[in-house]
C-alpha cells in the first residue's frame, strides 16, 4: 500500500500530475495508491539551511520492505520524467518525491517541518552540500575579487511561468584579471600535466609531439553528438583530447595542494554560499566532481 501524506509547494493541477504519475507506478507494480490522508499546501516547505532549494515535496507512506520501495521509486522517476520533459510539461520545476515506511504521525502543524527534515536528510545522504576543506592559505576580500569587467551577453524576453510576465534577461560573464597569481598558474598547470608524478616523463615535448598519451587520449572529448551512434570510430578519426581516466582519478581523489589553494580562493570569492565539489547525485558518476574536459 502506498498513501500520499503530505505536500508543498505544489499548485493543485501539479499535484493532479504526479499523482497520477505516482498511481500510474503503482499499478506497474500492483500496488494501491490512495490520498485520502494527504494534507496539502501550495506554500514550499522552509529550508534556510539548504540554500537554493525548492521546497517543493510529496512523501509518501508505505508498508512495502526496502527493497520494493527502491523498485517502486525508480518507476516513479521514470514516469516523473514524462512530467518534466515533454513537449509540453505540467511541471516546470522538479519534486522531491519521498517513499518512506517510518514516517512520524503528521499533523497540520507539523507537516511542512516534516517535509523540510526531508530535503535536508536528502542532501546530507547524497553529499551535495560538503563545503570545500579550508586551506592553510587565506584570502582577504583586495582587488584580484572585484571583476575587471562584468559583461551582459545573449539577452531576450524571458517568460517568468510562475508570475505570467515576461522580463529581459541576460547571461553574465565576469572577467578577474589577477584572480590567480603566476605561481598558481604554474602549479596547477603542473598538475594537471601531471609532473607532480614519479613516471612524468621529463623530455616529452608537447610543442612538437603534440599530448603526452600517458596523460591525455584521442577521443577523451565528447562533446559532439556522435551521428553514427553504437559504430565503432578509430581513435585517429575521434574528435579532440582529454585527459585519461587515470589522470581525472588523480586530480579528483588524490591530494593537490595547488587545487584547494584554488578552491580556497573560489570559497572566499562568495562567501555568501556553500561551494561544493560536484555531487555524484546530480549527473551519476559518469561525471566527475572535480575536472570537465571542454574544447
Amino acid at each position: 500500500v502506498v498513501d500520499a501524506t503530505a505536500c508543498s509547494g505544489l499548485s493543485e493541477n501539479e499535484l493532479s500530475a504526479v499523482m497520477e504519475a505516482v498511481q500510474q507506478a503503482c499499478q506497474g507494480g500492483l500496488v494501491s495508491c490512495g490520498t485520502a490522508n494527504l494534507k496539502s499546501t501550495t506554500v514550499p516547505c522552509n529550508l534556510p539551511s539548504v540554500i537554493g532549494a525548492l521546497g517543493r515535496v510529496l512523501l509518501l507512506q508505505t508498508n512495502l520492505d526496502d527493497d520494493s520501495i527502491e523498485i517502486m521509486q525508480y518507476s516513479i522517476a521514470e514516469q516523473m520524467d514524462h512530467l518534466l520533459y515533454s513537449e509540453n510539461p505540467p511541471l516546470k520545476q522538479p519534486v522531491l518525491i519521498s517513499m518512506r515506511n517510518d514516517i512520524p504521525v503528521i499533523t497540520d502543524e507539523n507537516f511542512l517541518d516534516i517535509l523540510g527534515s526531508i530535503v535536508e536528510q536528502e542532501v546530507q545522504m547524497y553529499e551535495m552540500t560538503i563545503p570545500l576543506p579550508k586551506h592553510k592559505t587565506t584570502h582577504t576580500l583586495d582587488s584580484s575579487f572585484i571583476p575587471s569587467l562584468n559583461l551582459k551577453i545573449d539577452g531576450a524576453q524571458t517568460i517568468d511561468e510562475f508570475r505570467s510576465t515576461t522580463f529581459w534577461d541576460t547571461s553574465s560573464v565576469l572577467i578577474f584579471d589577477d584572480l590567480l597569481s603566476g605561481e598558481l598558474k604554474q602549479r596547477l598547470l603542473d598538475v594537471t600535466l601531471g609532473r607532480e608524478d614519479s613516471t612524468y616523463d621529463k623530455n616529452w615535448d608537447d610543442a612538437k609531439k603534440g599530448p603526452s598519451p600517458e596523460r591525455w587520449v584521442r577521443g577523451g572529448l565528447f562533446d559532439i553528438p556522435d551521428e553514427d551512434e553504437g559504430k565503432e570510430i578509430p581513435p585517429e578519426d575521434q574528435p579532440c583530447w582529454g585527459l585519461t581516466d587515470e589522470a581525472i582519478e588523480d586530480l579528483c581523489f588524490h591530494h593537490h595542494d595547488a587545487i584547494e589553494e584554488f578552491e580556497a580562493i573560489l570559497t572566499d570569492l562568495f562567501p555568501q554560499f556553500i561551494v561544493t565539489r560536484l555531487p555524484e547525485a546530480v549527473f551519476g558518476s559518469c561525471v566527475s566532481p572535480l575536472t570537465a574536459n571542454a574544447p
